[in-house]
């Protein structure tokens, strides 16, 4: 299960620098800031020219990123 949050203030400070990991009653949740650089829409017409249409996003909030059991290990 995925979904986006607007990343404003309130959300900004639940996750400081690249995410947070929120686990409780046999279940683990990650959340993920989605912070762009520059506006999707603006590297398309660079990038892919034969692009018309992409949705207009700001900086977002990923998550959650659920899962039962244990923590997975972090990746080396």
């Amino acid at each position: 299960m995925i979904g986006r949050t607007v990343l404003d203030e309130r959300f900004a400070r639940l996750v400081p620098g690249f995410g947070a990991i929120v686990s409780g009653g046999g279940a683990s949740m990650m959340l993920g800031p989605m912070c762009f650089r520059r506006q999707p829409a603006d590297v398309a017409v660079e990038l892919a020219p034969a692009v018309r249409r992409l949705p207009d996003v700001g900086d977002y909030l990923e998550g959650p990123d659920a899962y039962q059991g244990s923590r997975p290990a972090a990746s080396k």
